[in-house]
């Protein structure tokens, strides 16, 4: 039997062997499948076709599959919950009630649709562009809510003569739920898909959703009908479904670990660049990231605003002569005041300058902070912080970043950190140049 070649797949370890036949000519060949009427692949195979994205392994984030359970864990939760909070709310609209009309039970219906899309509208024009840079406390928010939400439609029921006004608000509960969980979701599909498969990505996240709340579904067939013959088994119930999905989703967010940098991010690899001269890796700068809606830790104290309108330094003559001098050669003008460094950048800047820009915002603060570093330079720059003017800070903070930042980015991205792009808010005004 002579061989022709032989193939394999890398994300099935299917094996393919080709040979000539022996009684036809050399281009006259034949496949013989090395792993065929092997069930048990064939299943696994089919499991992968249907469940996840074309290429897996290799076609999607390191995080995936932990990301996945977790978020198929608490899609199963959610599910159970909504459907006690489907039951509350249909009672609280009088199903079951011969006294309820349908026409109050439509005028609820339209009055809590109305709220959702106000809400929905307001949400996003306030926290739209916030949502790509702070994705993973964004999703968890959307959750929180979600059961929040959940709790208010179960006191429905509880509390009838209120039935519109907490329909209302649950709802508005839930349009933002929808508004940050969509959007974060797209956020973190595209951080997962690594071969241009963004759709693929995430129609397999559809199809893993479907089946897990089909598998509720038939859980909540089964069991719900029998905790819904008591008010303390329906509120235990919840309860407990409730810390689970927090948690699971607490677990989902944190098992992410994204290469492009938020202010967040970036903040824990340059301090701990200032302190040490090490730069984290990816996974270990994402396990330090607070993740934890309205919780603020040490990353999230540095006040940096960048791409300002010049008006919004507040800066006399004088002050804004000096700091000229002192930002210059530079693609930004930076300022200081009160521990919130404001910058605006020039009209050619591009995504280094604005890393560049924030690595001198950091470095500032870092000696504000009065912290010790391994770099002789910043030391000494410690030491003499508070007897400093604003532009001799900004001047010496400058000559150290423009010394150490681009080895800083060298030796980042060699640790797996990608700068091509930023998930730093930056503003839309831009400086132009002037000579005079």
């Amino acid at each position: 039997m002579d061989v022709i070649c032989e193939e394999y797949n890398k994300c099935t370890n299917e094996i393919n062997l080709y040979v000539a036949k022996s009684d036809a000519r050399f281009n006259d060949f034949e496949l013989v499948a090395k792993n065929k009427g092997k069930s048990f692949s064939s299943l696994r195979q089919l499991f992968v076709s249907v469940f996840l994205p074309e290429g897996y392994p290799e076609s999607v984030s390191d995080d995936y599959l932990e990301y996945q359970i977790w978020d198929s864990l608490q899609a199963f939760s959610s599910s159970i919950t909504n459907t006690l909070a489907t039951h509350a709310i249909l009672t609280g609209i009088g199903v079951g009630d011969s006294n309820a009309t349908p026409i109050a039970a439509t005028i609820t219906w339209l009055f809590k649709d109305g709220t959702a899309m106000l809400g929905r509208i307001l949400f996003t024009f306030v926290q739209g562009s916030k949502l790509d840079a702070d994705c993973k406390k964004w999703r968890l928010f959307a959750d929180i809510l979600n059961d929040i939400s959940i709790a208010v439609d179960i006191m429905i029921p509880m509390f009838k003569p209120w039935t519109t006004s907490l329909q209302c608000l649950s709802s508005l509960g839930r349009s933002l739920v929808g508004t940050a969980g969509g959007a974060t979701r797209a956020a973190l599909t595209q951080h997962q898909a690594r071969r241009n498969n963004l759709a693929d990505v995430s129609a397999k996240d559809g199809s893993q959703e479907t089946i897990v709340n089909l598998v509720a579904l038939i859980f909540s067939l089964t069991v719900v009908p029998f905790i819904l013959t008591s008010n303390s088994f329906i509120w235990t119930s919840f309860v407990f479904l409730t810390l689970f999905h927090i948690y699971a989703n607490y677990r989902a967010v944190k098992s992410v670990s994204m290469e492009v940098v938020n202010s967040s991010r970036y903040k824990i690899l340059v301090d701990n660049y200032l302190k040490t001269n090490y730069l984290l890796p990816v996974k270990q700068v994402n396990s330090k990231e607070n993740v934890i809606p309205f919780l603020t830790d040490e990353s999230d104290e540095c006040c940096v605003n960048v791409g300002l309108s010049f008006n919004q330094h507040n800066l006399s003559l004088n002050e804004f002569l000096a700091l000229k001098e002192a930002n210059d050669n530079n693609n930004y003008f930076l300022s200081n005041r009160s521990g919130e460094v404001n910058i605006s950048l020039y009209e050619n800047a591009d995504t280094v300058n604005v890393l560049e820009a924030v690595f001198h915002a950091f470095v500032l603060n870092f000696c504000f902070k009065q912290k010790q570093s391994t770099f002789l330079e910043l030391n000494s720059i410690v030491q003499t912080v508070h007897s400093m003017k604003a532009e001799e800070l900004i001047c010496q903070s400058r000559i150290f970043t423009q010394k150490f930042f681009s080895t800083f980015i060298t030796e980042a991205s060699l640790k797996g950190w990608d700068f091509s792009r930023t998930l730093i808010p930056v503003g839309d005004w831009r400086l132009k140049s002037h000579h005079s």
